[in-house]
């Protein structure tokens, strides 16, 4: 959208490559439990679940690191550059008001997201969309949708800092804080819950991040970009459609909990995220 009103659209490189870094490190965090499973036949039982709580904690911590480069000490990089071209814009509220509101929003949508999540296997049997595609497709646009308008808003106004801010910030905080954190929950309530993603969902991960990382790493958009990164997406959502997790043995010891519960857990905290 940005790119339609605009020729060429510019970035800071600093903050986009450091938050590409912190996709990549998380991706990577996310790979191993994974790797660790396909290659040890005759690992323990619960050494992804061990590898994955003990990843989980260094990720959370890089996070709060992350927050205190953003925050603190590099707070002038990720900030917005409007080159004086662009007319002050009237504040509709306050610092108090929008946390505010932000708490009574975030309520909602949180019991909304409970209630989607219970009842997402049966409109997924009921319509015959597979419960996977609503996980990971349908439900990040519809519990998104109001931040995805504001990053669309933003990109068409030149503000490309905020825009990216809202689009790549927010895949770090789900893959740094709103993730990890999960596994941590279930912790602590005893749950086995693993970062295995599986090698389908760990490899289109994967090739997201580099993608984007390589679009963002110029500090220069353009619409080709952007047509490009929807063809990407409509290519992943087409995989998921048609793709099935196959069921472990019987015979077979519990496989710790993995995307099913990553998905209840994350989008009962998506109005957070």
């Amino acid at each position: 959208m940005g790119g339609i009103k605009y020729p060429s659209q510019t970035f800071n490189r600093v903050a986009t490559t450091a938050s590409f870094g912190l996709l990549l490190l998380s991706t990577m965090c996310l790979t191993y439990p994974m790797v660790l499973d396909v290659t040890h036949e005759q690992e323990l039982p619960t050494s992804s679940l061990d590898v994955s709580r003990a990843v989980s904690v260094a990720m959370l911590v890089t996070y709060v690191i992350y927050l205190v480069f953003q925050l603190g000490t590099h707070s002038h990089i990720f900030e917005d550059d409007d080159d004086g071209d662009e007319e002050e814009e009237e504040r509709v509220l306050g610092a108090s008001g929008a946390i505010f509101w932000l708490a009574i929003i975030t309520f909602f949508i949180s019991a909304l997201s409970e209630w989607l999540v219970e009842s997402i296997r049966g409109a997924a049997e009921g319509v015959g969309v597979p419960e996977l595609f609503l996980g990971t497709i349908v439900i990040p646009i519809v519990g998104n949708a109001a931040e995805h308008a504001a990053a669309i808003i933003f990109a068409a106004k030149n503000k490309m800092e905020l825009s990216l801010g809202i689009a790549v910030g927010s895949a770090v905080q789900i893959a740094l804080f709103v993730f990890p954190l999960c596994v941590v929950i279930g912790w602590a309530y005893d749950i086995p819950l693993s970062m295995d993603l599986h090698p389908f969902e760990t490899a289109t991960l994967l090739m997201t991040v580099l993608l984007v990382g390589i679009l963002i790493q110029t500090g220069e958009s353009h619409w080709l970009n952007g047509f490009v990164l929807i063809c990407a997406y409509v290519v992943i959502s087409i995989g998921f459609f048609v793709h099935i997790d196959i069921s472990p043995p019987a015979a077979s010891p519990p496989a710790p909990a993995t995307i099913d519960m990553a998905i209840d857990m994350a989008s009962s905290g998506s109005g957070v995220a």
